[in-house]
This record gives structure tokens, C-alpha cells and sequence, in this order.
């Protein structure tokens, strides 16, 4: 399941689903209804987990019903999907810890878009459809279909420590360090830390940004009609050639997948950190060291 940025679509990951998709994967890749972040954020925090669990339904008992090897499942999410591998992978959302994270946040990015789209939690209730706003732990939009998670450049601020450590599935994160769309100690850093994951994986990518794992420019020529600072974002990164960077993601999912959901002993050893070693600025990480 590749599960997109927030108002992306899927065919932005192209490389890394045709690459999963050579190695004998199949990729499904729902397409969240979403547009602009205030007007929508709310309603797709709600309906993302849902697509995940919807689109293995369809795997299972749909059209592709008996095409599919669905008892090996993992979610590949990027940026918002992130936060959807985490749901589906059992954390649930706290925004009484969110609002602890808030307090004194002077970004005016985490401020404007982390904080207060879920500051009384009320419109969040809507769009799951409670009754009342909960206080605590959040309803569980898990699925226990799911086997792994690879959330990459990924939030994960809605959820709190005790709330992440109910993510048990082996995970890889990958991140860069310098992610301004999905910052560090909101993402990446956090979730590796704080996941209750027995094998999990970090890939580090030193002064990367938060467009890592998406095409090159060169393929979504509609980019060239962005503005300069948003092409920028799109199609470069600060510390990173983006087609290295590219294959280190392609590379590093295909080996994770294999090795937890094919238990390929071979892939196991394509994931140690002495591999990476010769890699400038890839920093792995195994079993939250």
C-alpha cells in the first residue's frame, strides 16, 4: 500500500513503485481526496486510514481477489503518509499531548500548521464522526492486516510517546535531518525513538529534505509552471543528489520488504549499517540505537 503526501497522488512516486513492482511487489496507491491543508486537513486525518484498510478490502474480496498475496502487507507512506502507516500500524491520536508538544512553539510553520488546525479538537471530532471530542487516546484506526511500515520524510506529531509505542510491526523510517516540511523531533526522530517496534530500521540522510523519495522534475513537467521557491522544493534537495537519493530509498524499502515480509536472510544483510558505510551522509541505524 503506498500511501501519499498530503495533496500529492501516487504516480510522484513512480521510481519507488516500479522498483517494488520489479522485485515482485504489487503496489496499490489509493488517491486521498485533498486539496488544500486548512480546508482539508481535518477530514483526510479521518479518511486516510480508512483508504488503506478500504484498498485491502478490495485486494482481498474485490477485483483483485485471488491475484494477491494478501497476507503480507506493509504501507509505504510519504510526508502524510506517514501519519497514515503509523494509524493503520495501531498509534493513536492524542491531541491533549499534542497540545503539550504546542505549548511555546514559535515556528510559525509547526504553529500555523501542526498546532492550530488541532487546537480544540472539535472539527477533528466531526470528521471522525464522534459524538464528542475525546480526551486522551483517540479511537484505534488499526489494521491488523498491516505487517510493516516504511514511513518516509513522515509526521508523526499527532500521536504521543505512549501512543506510538503501540506500533509493534517492524519498521524502516527514512528521513532527512534537515526536513522542513516534516521537522525531525515532529517526524522522523521522534517515531524512531519512540515506536514500540522490536525491528525497526532508521536511514538518516544528512541535511536531506522532505521531497526525497519523489520524482524528478524532469518527469512532472508541470513543475516548471510552479514558482521558483516551490520548484526548488520539488525538484533539488540541499545536501543530496536526487537521483542517489532515489535509489538508496528504492533500495533500502525493496531490502526491508523483503526481509520482513519474504524473510530473505539476504536482505537482512543489506540492511546492516556497515553496508552504508561508504554512502557520504547515510547514516543507518538498527533497534533504536
Amino acid at each position: 500500500m503506498l500511501s501519499h503526501g498530503f495533496a500529492m497522488n501516487p504516480e510522484h512516486y513512480l521510481p519507488l513503485a516500479e522498483h517494488l513492482a520489479s522485485r515482485g511487489f504489487v503496489v496499490l496507491g489509493p488517491e486521498h481526496a485533498e486539496v488544500d491543508w486548512a480546508a482539508d486537513i481535518l477530514q483526510t486525518t479521518a479518511d486516510r486510514p480508512l483508504a488503506i484498510s478500504a484498498t485491502i478490502d478490495l485486494a482481498e474480496d474485490g477485483a483483485l481477489d485471488g491475484i494477491i498475496d494478501t497476507d503480507r502487507v506493509a504501507v509505504v507512506g510519504h510526508s502524510w503518509g506517514g501519519y497514515t502507516a503509523f494509524a493503520v500500524a495501531g498509534a493513536r491520536i492524542d491531541l491533549d499531548d499534542l497540545a503539550q508538544r504546542c505549548d511555546g512553539a514559535t515556528d510559525p510553520f509547526i504553529a500555523g500548521y501542526f498546532c492550530a488546525p488541532f487546537a480544540d479538537g472539535d472539527g477533528l471530532a466531526e470528521a471522525f464522526g464522534l459524538d464528542e471530542t475525546p480526551s486522551g487516546r483517540w479511537p484505534s484506526l488499526a489494521d491488523d492486516r498491516v505487517d510493516a511500515i516504511v514511513p518516509i520524510a513522515s509526521d508523526a506529531f499527532l500521536f504521543g510517546d505512549d501512543e506510538l509505542a503501540e506500533v509493534t510491526t517492524p519498521m524502516l523510517i527514512i528521513g532527512g535531518t534537515a526536513d522542513t516540511g516534516a521537522p525531525w523531533d515532529w517526524g522522523t526522530g521522534l517515531a524512531y525513538r519512540e515506536v514500540g517496534s522490536e525491528v525497526r530500521y532508521l536511514a538518516a540522510f544528512e541535511g536531506g529534505e522532505h521531497m526525497i523519495p519523489v520524482l524528478g522534475c524532469e518527469s512532472m513537467p508541470w513543475t516548471a509552471n510552479l514558482p521558483d521557491a516551490y520548484q526548488s522544493v520539488f525538484c533539488e534537495d540541499p545536501a543530496w543528489d536526487k537521483q542517489e537519493a532515489l535509489d538508496l530509498v528504492n533500495h533500502l524499502t525493496t531490502a526491508f520488504l523483503r526481509h520482513t515480509l519474504v524473510d530473505g536472510a539476504k536482505a537482512e544483510d543489506a540492511l546492516q549499517p556497515e553496508a552504508y558505510e561508504v554512502v557520504e551522509g547515510l547514516e543507518l541505524r538498527v533497534g533504536g540505537e
